[in-house]
């Protein structure tokens, strides 16, 4: 059951940012569900861009601001509505799915998600939605960057260990195998990168509350986030 102790008034957004394998997407859709809100797959909209690229240019890199352009020009075109707590994407009124997943455009993602036009545009959208709808989102710069001013904002961590541990069960990687190895320097390469790049670098907001989630279960985490929420409508 959604919990009935949290007040939702808009704009309501609860941000939760982390590394790669702290379970910031699948707490951040629990925790959606347990207060009844909208669910954010930010990276949804990084996939429409990388999409609309392909589809207009047959490539991204080096028509990262044509693909800016098309956006700020025809940003009406571009729908996302919540049913059921459910996000569509609409491009053109055609509603976009196994599309926005192949592994070519996944491929190709980074140069949009690394470009500041095209973040800035997406993150006007995520707060355009946030201002219609009451939200969980997470990414890595979402309490920094993209919503500082929300009260709830939470920090996901968890040991490179125990990471790496989560992504090869969902890869059946088994342990303690040179693919298992490979998989943990490419996470702890990751972690670098995201930490360093030069437009939203990963990072910790100066206010966010910090999890280590290394011995949680998703529900002990979910738990332990509705309990800060309240805690905070309490102060």
């Amino acid at each position: 059951m959604p919990s009935r102790s949290i007040s939702v008034h808009l704009p309501f957004v609860v941000a939760l940012d982390g590394p790669a394998g702290a379970g910031k997407s699948t707490i951040a859709k629990n925790l959606a569900n347990e207060i009844n809100v909208a669910y954010i797959d930010s990276g949804s909209i990084y996939r429409t861009l990388t999409y609309i690229g392909l589809t207009t240019f047959q490539s991204i890199e080096g028509f990262e601001d044509q693909i800016a352009a098309i956006f700020n020009t025809n940003l009406e075109a571009l729908r996302i509505i919540y049913t059921n707590q459910q996000q569509e994407i609409y491009w053109n009124n055609t509603l976009l799915g196994e599309e926005l997943h192949s592994l070519a455009l996944t491929k190709q993602i980074k140069w949009v998600a690394n470009h500041a036009a095209c973040r800035d545009i997406v993150n006007q959208k995520i707060r355009h939605i946030a201002l219609t709808y009451p939200v969980v989102i997470d990414g890595r710069d979402i309490g920094s960057i993209v919503f500082p001013n929300t009260p709830y904002k939470f920090y996901l961590d968890a040991s490179l260990e125990e990471r790496t541990r989560r992504r090869a069960a969902e890869k059946n990687i088994a342990e303690n195998t040179e693919a298992f190895f490979d998989l943990q320097n490419n996470i702890a390469q990751r972690d670098h990168t995201d930490q360093t790049r030069s437009i939203a670098p990963l990072k910790q907001a100066d206010d966010a509350v910090y999890l280590d989630t290394s011995s949680l279960s998703i529900n002990q985490v979910v738990q332990s986030l509705v309990a800060s929420i309240i805690q905070k409508q309490k102060d």
